[in-house]
Order: C-alpha cells, then structure tokens, then sequence
C-alpha cells in the first residue's frame, strides 16, 4: 500500500515538473512586445539598460541614453565603417581574397554561439568559396550579418586598430571606449594564470582590478601571439563568474553614441556616396529579404549579447519615407529575462516602426 502511495506522489510530482516546464516554455515563446516596454520601464532606474527610439527625427523616447553600457557585437558597426573608408579609398580590395585557414586563425571553437560555422555554411551554400577562400566584403559580412568574431578579430588586424579607433572622435562618440581584439581577450584569464601560477580566485580577484587600459592593452598583447601563432594556454577558464567580467570588460558606449551613428547611417548624406555604398553592402542584409523590401527602402542592424548583455541598433526608411532609429541595451541580464528579450525585442522595434498608435503607447509609458 505504501508503495503505491509513494508510485502515486512521485507521479504527481513528475506531472507538474512537466506541467511547469511545458508552461514556461510557453512563456518564453510567446510573442509579447510589451515585455521590452515593461522590462525597460521597471529596470531603468538601476541604470542597467537603455532606449533610445526616434521616427522622423523625433524622439519617442530617451531612457538613459547618456549612460555607458557594454556593447558586445553591436561596436562591430565602428569596424564595418572602418572597412568602407578603407574600401572606398582603395586601401583595401573588397574583392580581394581571404584564407578561411586565414580566418581560422582566429577562431575558437564553443566561444561564438556557433556564429562563425554558421556564417561558414552559409557561404558553402551560396557557392562563395572559391578554392577555400572568401572575399573580404563576405568576411565583413559574415562580422556583421553573423556576427563572427573571428571575422571581426581578422578585420581588426587588416584594418588596424588605431585606425579603428579614430572613428570615435571623427564621429564624436563621446561615451565611448576604445576596441581591442575580441577573441584574444577571451585567453586573457588563462595568460594571467600561466604567467603568475596563481589559483583561480586569484585570477579572479586581480581581472578585476585591472584598468579598462590595462585589459585592452593585455588583448592587444595577445592578439599578437595569436597572429604569429605562438602557443597559448588552454581557455580552462570560462565560467560564469570569468565570463561576467568578460563581458563587463567588452567595450562600453551610450544609447546616445549610437543614435548618433544610426542616424548618420540613415541619412544617407553624412558618409562619402563610395563609403555608403561599400556600408550598405555589408550592413543592408535584412533587404536581401523579400518581404523587407516591400516596406522598407533600406534598413539595417547589428545586435549584440553575452550570458548578461543584450544590445541592438536598428535602422531604417520606409517606402513612405519614413525614417526611424532604436538603440536597446541591457546589462546584468537575469536568465529569464535575457531569453525573453532576446525572443521578443524584434516584435518590440516593430511594433513601434509599424503602429503609430504603439508607439504613441511607448512614448506614454516612459514619459511618465
């Protein structure tokens, strides 16, 4: 008798184990635009997320624009527009060809969400690669479109870092922070170990006393030993509390910095006709979409997140001439919320772009 009381409660039990995992699965995929609105409205005073929507030069809204937040693969847009300078002045060949061994150099396996291989197949699919090469246009591409940081990491080193950087005070990006090499960064824990022979709380401890100057210039370090191929430890060091400084180390800049770029973008006016035309080709992918084209004359993103951030910027102009920019970025992202955001901030920018009433809704919410 026991024993079937006990079969029974363990059943019960298992039923609403499953029962519970069935509903928040639901929940994580429901689409539900209002989930950004809410996410933004309770959490802004934390300070650890920002808005920034405007349509036809007009601001819809402005939550923390002026405060820095890492950007993870959304600073790709600075070295996409440091590849169209160069493309436009001749410096670099588009069309030249790359190495994938080249680019492999750059690639650790389990560390981009699978980016860099899918961005591979899909270049296979295409019938891209030519005798194990790609272009370099593909390979910025395939930084912004898939965000590869190998591809990024290659692009950073034939474009160089110094000239990447000037971007920021040509286009007066006032809050934000230098780049550095991205996947170099991820071995510096591992380097800190080997040369100090320390325990991981004291990997721990010293990460994060370093400077932003110092975190970068020890990515810049390694970022040469990757490319002369020297040996580097093994990356034993990624759990969450190294790859939460990872990511509070990635470079950092404002809600305001990258309205300021979209619009620049969006305008079509402010770069050189040869710049924009070689951004447009690497940054407009969603217009290769059908159903994109039918609405929008152009528009382009780049989004970027980590186990704990999640950033994108969003532009366009719609077939009525409508124009619109958004700037969404989180940091200190719980589980739940980062999967919810990530699956509903598409419906969200939208439902703004789209519905005149929604963001009317917006404005309203976040004005008060």
């Amino acid at each position: 008798m026991l024993i079937k009381i006990a079969i029974g409660i363990i059943a019960v039990i298992l039923l609403g184990f499953f029962l519970f995992m069935w509903l928040a699965r639901k929940w994580l995929q429901k689409q539900d635009p209002d989930y950004v609105l809410t996410f933004v409205k309770e959490h802004h005073h934390k300070k650890n997320c920002a808005l920034f929507i405007k349509k036809d030069h007009q601001i819809v809204c402005a939550i923390n624009e002026n405060e820095p937040l890492p950007l993870a693969s959304m600073v790709k847009y600075i070295v996409g527009i440091e590849y169209a300078k160069q493309a436009a002045a001749g410096i670099i060949q588009a069309d030249s060809e790359v190495s994938l061994e080249a680019l492999n150099t750059f690639y650790i396996k389990n560390t981009d969400g699978g980016a860099h291989p899918a961005w591979e197949a899909s270049m296979r699919a295409q019938h891209k690669i030519k005798a194990e090469h790609v272009t370099v246009k593909d390979v910025a591409k395939g930084m912004l479109q898939f965000s590869s940081n190998a591809n990024t990491d290659y692009l950073i080193n034939l474009l160089g870092l110094d000239s990447i950087n000037k971007n920021l005070n040509d286009l007066q990006l006032s809050h934000h922070d230098k780049l550095y090499p991205l996947v170099a960064s991820l071995y510096i824990p591992n380097v800190i170990q080997q040369e100090q022979q320390l325990q991981e709380k004291e990997v721990l401890a010293l990460l994060k006393s370093l400077s932003k100057e110092d975190y970068r210039n020890d990515a810049i370090a390694i970022n040469e030993k990757i490319k002369t191929k020297q040996k580097l430890p093994a990356l034993t060091l990624l759990n969450k509390d190294v790859q939460e400084i990872w990511s509070n180390f990635l470079p950092a800049a404002s809600a305001a910095d990258y309205m300021s770029l979209l619009e620049k973008i969006n305008s079509k006016t402010y770069f050189e006709p040869a710049v924009q035309h070689h951004l447009d080709e690497i940054l407009e992918s969603l217009m290769e979409q059908e159903e994109n084209r039918q609405w929008l004359k152009h528009a382009g993103q780049k989004g970027g997140s980590t186990s704990f951030v999640l950033t994108n910027g969003f532009y366009g102009t719609d077939r009525h001439n409508h124009t619109f920019e958004m700037v969404f970025m989180a940091n200190h992202l719980e589980p739940l919320d980062a999967t919810k955001l990530r699956n509903n901030l598409r419906h969200f920018q939208l439902h703004v772009v789209k519905n005149s009433n929604y963001a009317e809704k917006v404005k309203a919410a976040l004005s008060s």
